[in-house]
């Protein structure tokens, strides 16, 4: 075949790419056109209309819940903030939970930290077991890194996750973990994920202010000087046994929150849930 007819297959076998490349091009255009002019899919939990779901500025959620979106403080914490409180104050105000400006827990679960927090990582642990227990969390703490207390208080503002977050010196802190019967728990352990059995405590009802805090102990323990906490069993001043307390899973939320919280959402991590960030 003579040099021309090779030139003319080779011509002809470019020009048919360039056809096919062309057309493929198109079809793909078209195809995206198509779906950034289609209507939005349905959202769950939406009926109809030009509904559109809300989306939560990062200001908006930084903010404290208005008082008259809150209840009112009830009559057993009145009763309670009566007695002498123990120099805890709340790590911001957005931990509120009442109109009156106080945070409240019924039977939550305690956990006492040694040194500040500098990670919501290392709370992982305790929020996975409240969050299995369905139990509210307060967290005692020397203090807290700016993005970890951020983290938690929107995700309580959001009602996300209901954790107290409170800070104190070390005497109060000690004074916190004798009525609830904790252990302080060292930063190295949260780092890493474990929870030491019988660490976290409990008490019977927790209220919280500004600059104090008070704790009433469990029933249990005022009277025979056992104090049963959530998923821990033991008696005031001794040791817990290691088959008294299931250890909660390391996991990892998507800050739940939590959270997931979670809390965000939220060791190995599973923010949910866990809370929210």
């Amino acid at each position: 075949m003579p040099w021309w007819g090779w030139l003319i297959i080779v011509g002809s076998v470019g020009v048919a790419a360039i056809a096919v490349g062309g057309l493929r091009d198109r079809t793909m255009r078209r195809r995206r056109a198509a779906m950034l002019t289609a209507p939005p899919p349905p959202v769950p939990g939406v009926d109809g209309g030009d509904a559109r779901p809300r989306y939560v500025s990062l200001e908006e959620a930084r903010q404290p819940r208005t008082p008259d979106a809150l209840p009112p403080l009830d009559a057993a914490a009145r009763a309670l903030i009566a007695g002498p409180p123990v120099e805890l104050g709340l790590a911001g105000p957005q931990f509120a939970t009442t109109a009156d400006g106080y945070a409240t827990a019924e039977h939550p679960i305690v956990l006492v930290c040694a040194e500040p927090v500098g990670s919501l990582r290392e709370l992982y642990p305790a929020l996975t077991a409240a969050r299995n227990t369905g139990a509210p969390l307060v967290i005692v703490a020397p203090g807290s890194d700016a993005t970890t207390t951020q983290t938690l208080a929107i995700n309580v503002t959001q009602r996300l996750l209901h954790v107290i977050m409170v800070t104190g010196d070390a005497d109060a802190r000690a004074t916190a973990a004798e009525r609830c019967t904790a252990q302080p728990v060292d930063r190295s352990d949260l780092q890493a994920g474990y929870l030491p059995h019988g660490h976290l405590g409990g008490c019977r009802l927790w209220v919280s202010a500004t600059e104090h805090t008070w704790i009433a102990p469990t029933d249990d323990a005022r009277a025979t000087g056992t104090t049963q906490t959530t998923g821990t069993t033991h008696t005031a001043g001794t040791a817990p046994t290691a088959d008294t307390t299931p250890t909660a899973a390391s996991t990892h939320t998507t800050e739940t929150p939590t959270g997931d919280p979670g809390a965000p959402r939220t060791g190995s991590r599973s923010p949910d849930s866990g809370p929210t960030h």
